[in-house]
């Protein structure tokens, strides 16, 4: 079952996030995961804002794009992080990849997948 929560109030507890989806269905076709609920994001409203703090943080929703990001990120004093995010994939996988996404991407990483304490 999957379910499009509207707002962040709404995402069950339960269930398996789901950013942009590639790296999900990844670890579903490979039988690493079997989720009984998958909670996709795509919906919900609040998740792809880059917001500054009072404090000097960052808050970055999980479905902001890895390219949207890079470009807000100019400036801030954040160089490494931004050439980061410009060195990953491919420019039109940046252009619609997410955070979210990205950081759920283990079964993509043998280190990760292989115990190594990343």
């Amino acid at each position: 079952m999957i379910v499009f929560p509207k707002s962040i109030a709404a995402i069950p507890e339960d269930g398996t996030l789901r950013a942009g989806g590639t790296d999900l269905q990844a670890r579903i076709n490979g039988g690493i995961i079997e989720p009984s609920l998958v909670v996709s994001l795509r919906d919900t409203q609040g998740l792809a804002a880059v917001e500054s703090e009072p404090d000097g943080w960052l808050r970055i929703g999980a479905m902001t794009r890895l390219r949207n990001l890079a470009s807000q990120l100019h400036g801030l004093g954040l160089a490494g992080l931004t050439q980061s995010l410009e060195g990953l994939a491919t420019p039109g996988i940046r252009r619609v990849a997410t955070l979210g996404g990205s950081v759920f991407q283990d079964i993509r990483c043998p280190y990760y997948r292989g115990g190594f304490p990343c």
